[in-house]
């Protein structure tokens, strides 16, 4: 992914290279990389992928690191649990999925 640094306020470095922006950079401390968002963002748009962005407060994703069987199984649990509103407590706070403690989950 090409690195996007944020524009400086001297205009001469703003039209340096990347590679130079970079030395520039490391060697003085100066300098800034713009946003892990923005630098995916443009990189996807030199692709055929879309980035999808979920702008209705009902909308949710899943962020599972676990794809195993035990996994699967209990998705459709998992999915009729978070549409109910309901997770369990050690969940919260947790961007990814805590897998074990959806498993053993009672039925809606």
């Amino acid at each position: 992914m090409p690195i996007i640094w944020r524009p400086y306020r001297n205009q001469r470095l703003d039209r340096l290279s990347v590679a130079l922006k970079t030395l520039y950079s490391n060697s003085t401390g100066k300098g800034a990389l713009d946003s892990w968002e923005i630098m995916v963002s443009k990189q996807l748009e030199q692709t055929d992928y879309v980035r999808a962005t979920l702008t209705n407060p009902n909308a949710w994703t899943l962020h599972p690191k676990d794809r195993s069987p035990q996994f699967i199984k209990a998705l459709p649990r998992i999915i009729e649990k978070i549409e109910a509103g309901e997770y369990p407590s050690g969940q919260e706070g947790h961007y990814d999925l805590i897998s074990e403690l959806w498993f053993d989950l009672d039925p809606v």
